[in-house]
Order: C-alpha cells, then structure tokens, then sequence
C-alpha cells in the first residue's frame, strides 16, 4: 500500500532525478509527503525537478487543424518541484525491507511468499 502510493515516473523524469540526486530513493511532491504520508518537508530543502506535461482542451477549429478527435493534448511541459524521503520527516515510510525484517527472520515463510510473488509478477505485471 505504501508503495503504490509513488508516483511512476517516465524514463526522462528518472534520468532528471537521478541528474539532480543520484541518491534519491523515494520521491513524492510537497503535498504528497504532508496528504499521503504524513511527512513534512524540511526547511530549506532543494527541490528535484521534474518535467510535467500541461494538457490543454481543444477546440474544434484546433482538433481539425491538428487533424485529431482527441478532446485534450500536451501543449509544453513544466517543471514541478519534488523531494526525496531523506528530505523529510515524520512518520516512518515503510519500505519492502521492513516488510522482509518483520515476517521473513527465521525464514519458514521464504518458499510460500516467494512462489506467491512469482506468481503476482507472472500474472499481473510485464516483468
């Protein structure tokens, strides 16, 4: 639940990123950290910046000279301000690791969670 909370970044926004913070791990905007996690930026942070398309409506005379039926497109990009969790505080994100401590340390659960996730991947994800 906690990683589905992140946003999935294009390949450019992740080469942005790790441009800007090779050692960022889990980024999320300002009000994301304070909505979704409960976190708080700290003071004096520097943002990690990130391209965000901007969606426009169209009309029709644009539609016809665009030649498309779509009712919206990209018309630019901006750049918005984001955060890795090391530049926050507040309660604790948890991660895959903390889940792995908790209820694999003496390992009699290793073989069912591990055909479990074999299986999710196979069936839900292109991986």
């Amino acid at each position: 639940n906690t990683l589905a909370k992140f946003h999935r970044y294009s390949a450019r926004n992740i080469d942005l990123i790790y441009a800007q913070n090779p050692q960022a791990t889990q980024v999320a905007g300002f009000k994301q950290w304070q909505k979704a996690f409960n976190r708080t930026v700290n003071r004096g942070a520097k943002a990690i910046r990130i391209a965000a398309p901007i969606i426009k409506k169209l009309t029709p005379a644009e539609q016809k000279r665009l030649d498309t039926t779509d009712e919206r497109a990209i018309v630019g990009y901006r750049y918005l301000p984001i955060f890795d969790v090391a530049q926050t505080s507040g309660d604790p994100v948890l991660s895959a690791k903390d889940f792995v401590k908790e209820n694999l340390a003496d390992h009699q659960n290793v073989t069912s969670l591990y055909n479990a996730f074999k299986d999710y991947l196979n069936q839900q994800t292109d991986l």
